[in-house]
């Protein structure tokens, strides 16, 4: 994702401003904005792995498990290859230009990961009772 025009997504103002936060600190910023944001977005995305992993069920659970792992270590390896040093530099000029006019609300940073947790319990519980257990799913291409 290059940063053609002047503007920057929500995920782009999300992280510089966990950034900016763990940067006032003296804290290894990079690394923890990358951690919550890839937390935030494996959370939001979760249903659909889980899914998976639900659909290839066994009775040692380890292509349940292998799934989830490729699916936490795949979005870690995109949000540090995303938000490199370069990629920080381009966010944090686009910044200066606008000037705070677009910066991210502190109670979106403490809501985010709340409403994760939230929405992964209950599409889980949802896909479980409306979709996996009444069309006997579990465990479908695996017995």
């Amino acid at each position: 994702m290059k940063l053609t025009d002047k503007r920057a997504g929500i995920i782009d103002r999300y992280y510089m401003r966990i950034y900016d936060a763990y940067f006032k600190k003296k804290n290894p910023a990079r690394f923890a904005a990358c951690l919550y944001v890839g937390l935030t977005i494996g959370l939001i995305l979760s249903p659909i792995t889980i899914f998976c992993a639900e659909l290839f069920r066994t009775a040692g659970r380890n292509i349940d498990a292998i799934i989830l792992l490729l699916y936490t270590v795949s979005i870690l390896i995109w949000t540090f290859g995303t938000f490199n040093k370069k990629r920080i530099r381009q966010l944090k000029s686009v910044k200066s230009e606008q000037h705070g006019k677009y910066s991210v609300p502190t109670w979106f940073l403490f809501l985010m990961l709340p409403v994760g947790f939230v929405w992964t319990v209950l599409m889980y519980w949802l896909m479980l009772h409306y979709v996996i257990h009444p069309y006997q799913l579990e465990g479908i291409f695996v017995k």
